[in-house]
């Protein structure tokens, strides 16, 4: 049997090395006086807490271990070992589910996600500045740390796959908490630990393969031990995403860093402001540092990239010895395609602009930009035609960018100027296919309790370029029409109801809410 050794041991056991282990013990030193130091400014602010973890890329050994700052210190609580208390995470976990699309080959760096309000079931998304961009790039969105794009994204993915996906990764807290969990876990509506965190993070300069850290060394070992949790395409991908420079919560002493080396790394805070995050990896290192108060007291100026972040990019500094220019190889499977700059995906005839994107080409879906269609509109430009009613009529082929029909409308609230398209030929008698208008508000299946006699629901819908009017039922009684992207508000009864949206195309889109008077 291979022998085991302490990892923290200020004088090398029988068979040890020396040299290694009072690096080792240097390491420790070194976190310890940079964690007092950063720690010292906050205490001023009231924030009394912080811990740091340390493990090497290449045996997932635990090189440095600092569930507090001063274990002596009792009015400050240091003998909670915060390295293993569970906390809200932030948003640290995003990063995971962009590694399980892109290996579903559902997203690439530059794909283009939508960014405006979004109600996900009765759950109202919104980004920490409260703007939106209404597109955007996913490694932009990641960067930024967008909460909307990403509640989207996990929507689509699924809650329960992304549980497991992450448990895989060994953040094995969750799987407790998994039947009370749903999207708000990937802003940090759960709980998970440093240690958890640090060591799924380890995953990524990996390759993809997640292996617990270690407490002990063990000696004279060839045994490769871990499993895949995702692929070396995407772990490369996510890499070159957070190691870009060009980001918001890049802390000021990056620059002045001399000994660091290439580090990507995420940011996180939680609500209420109790918790922040930083957790990053160079070619041989991972580092996870958490900085708030174990009491769960909050700070107004706790955040993750003016608290956690600058202490990590110091660990890296202190730690390193050479200036490691890369992370990760390119892999085999990696490449470079151009996509439309409009949608992120592989140009069809009509899109002209195009970007260049990474992908992975065994595991990437070849899917066809679907924004940049031929229309065909009559020469004065005053209304569309499709091939049924086009006939003789004299007519030209324009492109219009198809964009989601919530984008249109977030637009349209916002006075962003967008090019429309005319109206439909009004003597077409074609029944469209497709789907009918996507009813936002109310939301399908919820109960809506009424307080006052003079309460209303709001009836919003959205459609595609196609459409200018929306028509509207309540239990197959007609209540009226109005222009698309406009609300229509209702006097509701108690009881059930069915409501319907008809789009001037006669498609047809139907929710079911319950209404409970409380007056």
């Amino acid at each position: 049997m291979p022998q085991k050794t302490p990892i923290f041991h200020d004088e090398a056991p029988g068979g040890g090395s020396p040299g290694s282990e009072r690096l080792d013990l240097d390491i420790f030193k070194k976190i310890e006086t940079l964690l007092s130091n950063h720690l010292r400014p906050w205490k001023q602010k009231g924030v009394q807490n912080g811990a740091v973890m340390v493990i090497d890329n290449a045996t997932k050994e635990i090189l440095a271990y600092t569930g507090s700052e001063n274990f002596d210190d009792a009015a400050a609580h240091g003998q909670v070992d915060a390295v293993k208390a569970l906390r809200s995470p932030g948003s640290t976990l995003k990063p995971f589910l962009y590694a399980m699309l892109m290996d579903r080959g559902e997203l690439t760096p530059r794909t283009r996600l939508l960014d405006a309000p979004y109600d996900a079931e009765g759950f109202l998304a919104e980004n920490y500045d409260g703007t939106y961009s209404g597109l955007v790039y996913a490694d932009d969105a990641l960067r930024r740390s967008l909460n909307v794009p990403i509640i989207r994204l996990l929507k689509s993915a699924g809650v329960s796959e992304f549980l497991d996906f992450i448990g895989n990764a060994g953040v094995a807290s969750l799987q407790a908490q998994k039947p009370r969990l749903g999207l708000s876990l990937i802003l940090g509506g759960c709980g998970v630990t440093l240690e958890e965190l640090t060591g799924a993070f380890a995953a990524f300069p990996a390759g993809g393969t997640y292996a617990a850290p270690r407490f002990v060394r063990q000696e004279r070992s060839d045994e490769k031990s871990g499993r895949e949790v995702f692929s070396r395409s995407a772990a490369y991908m996510l890499t070159e995403i957070l190691s870009s420079l060009d980001r918001p919560d890049l802390p000021n002493n990056f620059e002045s860093s001399v000994n660091l080396p290439v580090v990507a790394f995420k940011t996180g805070t939680s609500y209420g402001r109790r918790d922040a995050w930083s957790i990053g990896y160079s070619c041989r290192y991972t580092v996870g540092v958490w900085i708030g108060n174990v009491t769960q007291q909050g700070c107004a100026d706790l955040v993750g990239s003016r608290s956690a972040a600058p202490l990590l990019i110091d660990i890296f500094n202190s730690i390193s010895d050479t200036h490691q220019k890369s992370i990760l190889p390119v892999p085999r499977d990696v490449s470079m395609r151009l996509v439309c700059a409009e949608s992120g995906l592989v140009p069809n005839e009509r899109c002209q602009h195009t970007i260049e994107d990474l992908y992975s080409v065994s595991r990437t879906l070849h899917r066809t930009c679907n924004v940049c269609r031929e229309y065909l509109v009559s020469n004065d430009w005053s209304r569309s035609y499709c091939v049924s009613c086009v006939g003789g009529n004299p007519y030209r082929a324009v492109t219009y960018l198809d964009y989601p029909a919530e984008l249109l409308d977030f637009w349209q609230r916002n006075g962003s100027a967008f090019r429309r398209m005319p109206p439909h030929n009004t003597l077409c008698t074609r029944l469209f296919p497709g789907e009918g208008p996507s009813i936002v508000s109310p939301t399908d299946k919820m109960t809506y309790f009424i307080v006052s006699r003079t309460q209303k629901l709001a009836f919003l819908a959205t459609s595609g370029v196609d459409v200018r009017v929306h028509n509207w039922y309540l239990n197959d009684r007609y209540l009226g029409r109005v222009n698309t992207g406009e609300k229509l508000f209702v006097g509701m009864n108690d009881g059930e109801h069915t409501i319907s949206c008809v789009d001037d195309h006669g498609r047809m889109s139907t929710v079911h809410v319950t209404v409970k008077n409380e007056e």
